[in-house]
């Protein structure tokens, strides 16, 4: 999609935008949400676990939620022990969810463009 809904500010709270992200998905559009990090995506584990992951199945099949959550995790440099938990147990456990992890920027790039045109790409990259 192209034009004024391209990029869209939001508000700095990430159970606020992923929220926002999942209600764009059921309405047929295809976001990315972009979560500063793993840590930070706690923050909104509702939206992400009983929106994203389960609303297809607690809706009877009504609702795609086609949304692409990228959270990067694990040590970081210069992020302080509060910003490199390895979080992904917590996410890999939500039915509905497809997590995947890579290993090269150049595999980062194919991941996110195969999520992006999935037809089931919910999870976290």
């Amino acid at each position: 999609m192209f034009g004024d809904l391209k990029v869209l500010d939001t508000p700095t709270a990430e159970n606020s935008f992923t929220g926002m992200g999942v209600v764009a998905a059921m309405k047929g559009l295809r976001p990315v949400v972009e979560g500063m990090n793993m840590g930070f995506l706690l923050l909104a584990y509702n939206q992400i676990s009983n929106n994203c992951g389960m609303l297809h199945y607690t809706s009877g099949g009504q609702f795609k939620i086609p949304l692409v959550i990228r959270g990067p995790g694990g040590v970081g440099r210069q992020l302080g022990a509060e910003h490199s938990q390895r979080l992904e147990s917590y996410f890999r456990s939500i039915p509905g969810l497809q997590m995947v992890a890579c290993s090269t920027p150049y595999n980062a790039k194919g991941l996110m463009k195969a999520a992006i045109r999935s037809e089931n790409p919910r999870g976290a990259i």
